[in-house]
């Protein structure tokens, strides 16, 4: 059964496309099947896919697929990759305008939800609220993991700082953030950037509850 791994914030600009195709491409290059599901209407990822064959992948590259649905589809998205058994991992890109009841749909049938944030107090209110409306989803699903993926972090911030910051809202922060680099103006759907090798392995070690985060 494929694992499912969920970014979701309701705000938009937090992180979520890029730490999905990100964490996507990095499972793919470590020799593991990944469907991306895009749910953001502009559907940048495909867009970005395109241009990428234009110019050619290389025979031996083996890379994410990616399916476009609306937030109504991407229950019935993961229901069928489950069923075909061709994915080892399926990540949803959510969009910043889902709605209360498609952030519980889509984290129910999720084994991981992903929380991006930075560490602006804006980003910060809107995470709490996020973290909230997918909350309930555990009642359904109580095996559900959640976890904050800090980013757009100062490379010479401590661990300590980035936890002080994310302490309200009490969930595990994975201690394995992201900084604030040029990856959020390039964008590949093939390769990932540097450095999400391991933040790959530290959403996989959340999954099986060996994660090094902070409670």
């Amino acid at each position: 059964m494929p694992k499912v791994l969920s970014f979701i914030n309701r705000k938009g600009g937090t992180g979520k496309t890029t730490n999905a195709i990100n964490v996507a491409t990095a499972l793919s290059e470590m020799g593991n099947a990944v469907a991306v599901i895009e749910t953001d209407v502009n559907y940048s990822l495909s867009e970005v896919r395109r241009r990428e064959m234009e110019k050619g992948v290389p025979d031996d590259r083996q890379i994410p697929a990616l399916f476009q649905t609306e937030e109504v589809g991407v229950v019935k998205h993961i229901k069928n990759f489950q069923k075909e058994g061709a994915y080892d991992f399926i990540i949803v890109d959510s969009a910043a305008n889902t709605s209360v009841y498609g952030i519980n749909r889509i984290s129910v049938h999720s084994d991981l939800v992903i929380v991006p944030t930075s560490l602006s107090m804006n980003d910060i209110m809107v995470a709490e609220r996020t973290v909230k409306d997918i909350l309930p989803a555990k009642e359904e699903n109580p095996a559900l993991k959640m976890v904050l993926l800090p980013n757009r972090i100062h490379v010479l911030s401590a661990y300590e700082t980035v936890e002080s910051a994310l302490r309200n809202l009490n969930i595990p922060v994975l201690k394995t953030y992201i900084p604030n680099l040029k990856l959020y103006t390039f964008l590949s759907t093939i390769y990932p950037a540097e450095g999400y090798r391991e933040v790959a392995n530290a959403l996989l070690k959340v999954l099986i509850s060996e994660a090094e985060t902070v409670a």
